[in-house]
């Protein structure tokens, strides 16, 4: 229509006015209703001659036309006319039918819908697509003759028309038919029929049920292989566990390399493999030098640093006595070499422990020294928990001391350590655990040094 009027480019409207004398004002507007320009002429058009004007309403109420060839477009359409209040002209709206089938085209979901637009009169204004064209010059007989293979037809048929909805059987497929009225200017009104193929209506229910299905068989899939994956996470590092372990079983600690793992029990799973390889390799190490070594002094170094190795003390301090006087002990060893080691005086200590145990025959000491016990210059303020371990011969006779100290608060799991030390040291089997060291059972109390 914009090269058919020839309007401005950016034009959205065209405002015809025409006055009974032939004046035409012709106006053009943009999207935003800014005026373009303003075009006046002399035409032949009366619209005073036309039926739409004769026959408005002079009630307010609005009167429809029959469809009709727009000489001025060229279209087939309907025009709607009333009066304007003061009864000295006529508003008059024009619709083509080919936007009312457009109209109705968007309204529907499927091509198989089907909707027809009608008059209380039963005259046929707009469809879907289903009856011939509207601007091939058909009449209502036409559409009539149409509307025979629509199941619609069963709606046109009835003799009273009211609103509600029908199921009807067309063409051996189950059609849902509804039929609504859009009143206008009053009583009057247009009537909306709609017919839909039954399995269309559940059609959207079957789609969301095989997309939820679609859904829960991807989540199920994706759920398995995020559960493989976790499983493989975790039982790779177990497998090499198990590998390592099958080392350690043949007495080979000198490969032995514990997988990384981010299952925190895994973890410490290996580095608890990883701790036993390293003891058992140091203490088999200690072993063979013993087993291979002359030199005294040298055993008793091992055993210092065996100690402080399997404890992970901070100190280690060993007193021996020689077989002619029992009583006399002599610091023999100690870790570390240097003269950082802290100031211990056994025997006073000794006397000290032995005067407070009530029993006979302690065979481990395990204290937190106190600070009296420090000002008595018993131990050095530096220490935080000492263990005292008496070294036996094979005639049981005890033959020096192993003080085992720490420079820190004691750690939940420091005692753990404790049943190494026991048999490293060879501690008679009579001994047993309590909470805070390794006591013969004639005696369980806990010592301390007040």
């Amino acid at each position: 229509m914009k090269t058919q009027f020839s309007t401005p480019e950016n034009s959205h409207i065209m405002v015809d006015i025409n006055r009974a004398d032939g004046n035409q004002t012709r106006t053009y507007f943009d999207e935003q209703l800014q005026l373009i320009r303003t075009d006046k002429n002399t035409i032949s058009y009366r619209p005073t001659t036309r039926p739409w004007y004769k026959v408005a309403p002079g009630d307010s109420s609005i009167h429809i036309t029959d469809p009709y060839f727009y000489l001025f477009i060229q279209r087939m359409g309907v025009t709607l006319s009333r009066q304007l209040p003061d009864k000295k002209g006529v508003l008059a709206v024009d619709i083509t039918l080919d936007s009312l089938n457009r109209f109705l085209r968007a309204q529907v979901e499927s091509g198989q819908a089907q909707l027809m637009l009608m008059d209380d009169h039963r005259r046929i204004f707009a469809h879907t697509g289903f009856l011939p064209d509207i601007n091939s010059g058909v009449s209502q007989r036409m559409y009539l003759e149409a509307l025979s293979n629509s199941p619609l037809n069963n709606l046109f048929m009835q003799s009273n028309w009211s609103e509600g909805h029908f199921s009807v059987e067309h063409g051996d497929e189950d059609w849902s038919l509804s039929l609504v009225r859009i009143t206008y200017g009053g009583e009057q009104g247009l009537w909306l029929a709609k017919a839909v193929p039954e399995a269309m209506l559940i059609q959207s229910a079957l789609a969301a049920r095989n997309k939820q299905i679609l859904i829960s068989i991807l989540g199920l899939c994706a759920g398995i292989i995020m559960v493989l994956m976790a499983s493989r996470r975790i039982a790779n590092p177990l497998k090499r566990l198990v590998s390592e372990t099958e080392k350690i079983r043949r007495l080979d600690f000198s490969s032995v390399k514990s997988p990384n793992s981010d299952i925190v029990e895994v973890r410490e799973l290996a580095e608890s493999i990883d701790t036993m390889s390293e003891t058992i390799q140091r203490f088999l190490s200690t072993l063979h030098r013993v087993s291979n070594s002359s030199n005294f002094d040298s055993l008793l170094s091992d055993i210092v640093l065996h100690c402080q190795q399997a404890a992970e003390a901070d100190c280690v301090l060993l007193w021996t006595n020689a077989a002619e006087d029992r009583e006399t002990l002599s610091l023999t060893a100690q870790y570390p070499l240097d003269n950082n080691s802290p100031r211990i005086d056994l025997p006073r200590l000794l006397t000290h422990l032995k005067g407070e145990d009530s029993g006979a025959g302690q065979e481990f000491y395990s204290f937190q020294p106190t600070d009296s016990d420090v000002q008595e210059g018993l131990v050095s303020d530096s220490l935080k928990l000492v263990w005292l371990v008496p070294l036996h011969n094979r005639d049981k006779e005890c033959v020096g001391y192993v003080l085992i100290g720490f420079n820190s608060e004691p750690e939940s799991n420091q005692d753990e350590k404790l049943p190494f030390i026991q048999q490293f040291l060879a501690l008679p089997p009579s001994s047993k655990r309590t909470g805070t060291g390794w006591l013969p059972k004639n005696n369980c109390s806990n010592l301390s040094l007040r």
